[in-house]
């Protein structure tokens, strides 16, 4: 069994619309956003997976999103993401393991309805 797959499968059927980013620029941390979309209401997310040392990304929401504060639905990182003015936030994980960030509509949804 693989520790929060059904609610990785929730939070992509859920929140994962919009253009999609990628961020493969590092062998051991790699990140994409989806920077959600106005038929989806709280849609967009962050993921960050490392298969080595924690760490974190710094990836592009967009400005729609400035201002917005981003948790860790999965629990690895108790902090939350402030987006800043230029649309972007540093998302983070723990050693070896994968981070789902979300606004706080939709961690309220997939807590709520788990």
């Amino acid at each position: 069994m693989i520790p929060n797959l059904g609610k990785m499968i929730k939070l992509r059927k859920a929140y994962a619309y919009g253009e999609q980013m990628d961020y493969l620029d590092d062998p051991a941390i790699i990140g994409w956003v989806r920077k959600g979309d106005e038929d989806h209401k709280d849609s967009g997310l962050a993921v960050v997976l490392s298969n080595g040392a924690e760490g974190c990304k710094t990836m592009e929401m967009g400005t729609a999103f400035a201002g917005e504060t981003f948790y860790d639905v999965l629990g690895n990182c108790p902090e939350p993401v402030v987006i800043d003015e230029n649309g972007y936030g540093c998302f983070g994980t723990a050693a070896k393991n994968v981070s789902v960030w979300v606004q706080k509509g939709a961690l309220e949804d997939i807590t709520v309805n788990e």
